[in-house]
This record gives C-alpha cells, structure tokens and sequence, in this order.
C-alpha cells in the first residue's frame, strides 16, 4: 500500500499498482499523484500555483540577472581603474628613467670636463717643464758660448732662455748676464 498526504490533512491508500497515477482529495478537489512507496507524494500544483512558482521564478531570475550585471560594471570600473594606475605607475616610472639617464649624461658630462681639465693642466705642467728645461739648456749653452767669445750666440740664447721661464733660476741668472753684456 501508498500512503498519499494532501497539503488539507487528509490522508489515502492506494494499490502498489496505482503508482504514477494521478486521483482528486475528496476533502479539498487537490490532484494528488500516487507516487513510489518510498517516496511522499506531493499535491500537483494548480495554474495559479504554476504561474505565482513561475513569476517568482523569472523575478529571481531578473534578480540575479542585474547582480550580475553590476557585478560585470563594477567589474569593468575596477578594471578600469587598476589599468588607469598601471599606466600611471609606467609614466612614473618611465619619467623616473629619463631623469636618471639624464642625471647620468649630465654625470659624465661633468666627468668629461674635469677629465679635460686635468689633461689640461697636466700638459701645462709637461709644457712648463719643457721650458724649464730648454732654459736650462739654452743659458748652459749661453755660458759656453761666452766662454768661448762667441757673445752674439750667447746673446740670442740668454734672451731665449728669459723668455722661456723668465721667473724660473735659470731665467733670472740669463737676465742677469744680459744686464751684464750690455
């Protein structure tokens, strides 16, 4: 035997070989279908039951519909915005490299100019070196010269060697021989 409930209270017996049919509460007029032992049978809903189950249905369904169309807006603003920051940062970070690149032309721009300078100053010391020497020389020679009768030479030599380092030892001492030459 099926025990078949309607939702009214009233309670019925079917045969195990009225399974799968259908039969109207003699208390309410509810269809009530005969179903598997071990399953409870429910009422069979009416068209009102129907259309409310199916209103309901396609309101919950517009529901999630727009959830789920602010989730893709707020989605896209989200997106939006995180894209708006990544290119902030690259400009950033972009800007950051330039002025770096610039720090580090202006760097080895400096580098450059102190490096002339120093070639500079180091061929001003070799080039007062060297007329330091050819004073040295050119007054030696001189005094040979001199020694010799040859004052003309020795002359032209001196005056060389004053010119060449005029505040130097052997720049003073050939000034002072000229003095005395003349």
């Amino acid at each position: 035997m099926i025990r078949v409930k309607c939702d009214c209270g009233a309670a019925f017996n079917a045969k195990d070989d009225r399974s799968g049919t259908a039969f109207k509460c003699s208390e309410c007029g509810t269809t009530l279908c005969v179903s598997r032992p071990e399953l409870e049978v429910s009422p069979v809903p009416s068209a009102d039951q129907l259309l409310a189950a199916a209103t309901t249905s396609r309101f919950t369904s517009n529901i999630i519909w727009a959830a789920v169309a602010i989730a893709a807006v707020i989605t896209l603003l989200l997106t939006s915005r995180a894209l708006q920051e990544a290119r902030d940062n690259k400009r950033r970070y972009l800007k950051e490299i330039a002025e770096d690149a610039q720090s580090a032309v202006a760097f080895q721009q400096r580098q450059s100019i102190r490096d002339s300078q120093r070639n500079r100053d180091g061929l001003a010391i070799q080039l007062s070196a060297a007329k330091l020497r050819r004073s040295k020389t050119n007054l030696d020679s001189a005094k040979k010269l001199l020694i010799g009768g040859k004052n003309e030479e020795a002359r032209t030599l001196l005056e060389k060697a004053v010119n060449d380092a005029p505040e130097s030892e052997s720049g003073k001492e050939a000034a002072e021989i000229l003095r005395t030459l003349r």
